[in-house]
């Protein structure tokens, strides 16, 4: 069992796990007679060993709104390696290849039956460096940092997972951070915006500004319009097929004068008397009905 948890705890480490299946090539049962880097005819060696390894990067993109809706460019600077020139890759000092390990062979792994688990004499690298390389530690690695230049596409929505590939054929995550736009809020391809709009425009109707991704444009408001009225724009949002939906509020003085009220208790006993008779009727009707269900 100690040789399972030790097999699972080299196989969840990235690293070590890349180094295993540069060992084996992938087969979890490749025994004792593997590929020995010692070896002079061995085609391998250098292709498993010491080639530069693909690698993922994970960057951060932090993107406006506009530029989450239209799409931008981005430059990353990443921290690839390259062999060290010192030691030719190797990660000895002299540059020559290292020690294979004789415990295991060069595997890196040693087998109980089914189950492997790392080499306890070389810690699972299969080789032994005695003198490392000073420039590289014994890594073998030297940093070589590399630019790329990454086209986000527009639509992208906030914590979207962007994977590309450099020439190398290293993997670049980008990860989008989109800062939220103070009107238009955005859900899927859809966009919602809140317009506040008088009295007056709402009795009367008129004219008013809407936000689009177009820019500003001149919106006709109905005459009547309700509060928390929602008017959809077909086609407004988040391009190709993203709605652009239009929340009327409709904002209330907070003060009136006295003249202002008379008048607006002259135009409610007006206007409010079919609703409020409508309202109340049916009020009763509610408590009549209910009234038998209500315990005593």
């Amino acid at each position: 069992m100690a040789a399972v948890n030790d097999a699972y705890d080299v196989l969840k480490d990235e690293k070590s796990r890349r180094q295993y299946d540069m060992r084996s090539n992938g087969n979890p049962f490749a025994g004792g007679g593997g590929f020995n880097p010692n070896a002079a005819n061995n085609p391998f060696y250098e292709q498993f060993f010491y080639s530069n390894p693909r690698q993922v990067f994970r960057e951060m993109a932090h993107l406006t709104f506009e530029e989450s809706a239209f799409g931008c460019q981005r430059l990353f600077t990443l921290n690839t390696t390259k062999s060290c020139p010192k030691c030719k890759g190797h990660g000895t000092k002299s540059g020559n290849p290292p020690e294979a390990c004789p415990h295991c062979q060069g595997q890196g792994f040693t087998l109980n039956g089914f189950f492997m688990s790392p080499c306890q004499y070389c810690g699972g690298a299969g080789f032994f460096i005695k003198d490392p390389c000073h420039q590289c530690n014994g890594s073998g690695q030297v940093p070589d940092p590399s630019k790329i230049t990454i086209d986000i596409p527009p639509g992208v929505e906030n914590g979207t997972v962007l994977n590309f590939s450099t020439k190398k054929g290293d993997t670049v995550s980008v990860v989008c951070k989109v800062q939220d736009d103070p009107l238009l809020k955005r859900d899927g391809r859809d966009l919602h915006v809140t317009v506040p709009i008088s009295i007056k425009t709402a009795i009367l109707g008129g004219v008013v500004q809407i936000p689009t991704l177009k820019g500003l444009v001149n919106k006709r408001v109905s005459p009547g319009t309700q509060p928390n009225f929602v008017e959809k724009l077909n086609m407004g949002g988040i391009p190709p097929n993203g709605n652009l939906y239009i929340h009327y509020k409709i904002i209330l003085p907070k003060s009136l004068s006295r003249k202002d009220k008379k008048n607006l208790e002259k135009m409610d006993e007006k206007y409010m008397k079919s609703t409020n008779d409508f309202w109340n009727s049916n009020l009763k009707s509610f408590q009549n009905r209910v009234c038998s269900y209500q315990k005593k």
